[in-house]
């Protein structure tokens, strides 16, 4: 583990999925603290998280929908550092949530919005972000309509 600045990764993250994003005018909204925040971790294993959740979110939220990627410290002055990302999708069913992180599971809606998925992504960004010391949690947005996904990782860089 070495110190990775996840705004730089969030860049990189954003630069791989744009394309598809741009493909469904979605707006992908990054929203990075002016200054590095650095944790401890792997570059591409942290890279590959965001790219997942982007990826899902690209692939869930509707044409002309909108996707925000925000990373900041949970508090100023705490150990610990946020990545929330939020989309204009249908959201995750309340009976699908309790099963969000299961390998192969996919929900019936998710399902019929991209049938080729695997249920694999959610379980393997859940696996990242564990190795890393953190937590990761998914629901429907307070609004009622979108993701929401939450990654809480420690700061002591």
């Amino acid at each position: 583990m070495t110190p990775v600045d996840l705004c730089a990764v969030a860049h990189d993250a954003a630069r791989d999925v744009g394309p598809a994003a741009d493909r469904t005018g979605l707006d992908l909204e990054l929203s990075l603290p002016p200054t590095p925040v650095a944790v401890p971790g792997s570059h591409e294993s942290l890279r590959r998280l965001f790219v997942i959740l982007l990826e899902n979110a690209v692939r869930y939220t509707p044409p002309g929908g909108s996707i925000r990627l925000a990373v900041s410290p949970v508090q100023p002055g705490a150990d610990s550092v946020s990545i929330e990302i939020l989309d204009t999708g249908p959201g995750i069913s309340a009976e699908d949530l309790p099963r969000v992180f299961d390998r192969f599971y996919r929900g019936s809606a998710a399902r019929e919005v991209a049938p080729d998925g695997a249920g694999l992504g959610l379980s393997i960004a859940k696996t990242i972000v564990e190795r890393h010391g953190g937590r990761l949690s998914v629901s429907t947005a307070a609004s009622g309509r979108g993701c929401h996904v939450h990654v809480v990782l420690p700061q002591p860089c």
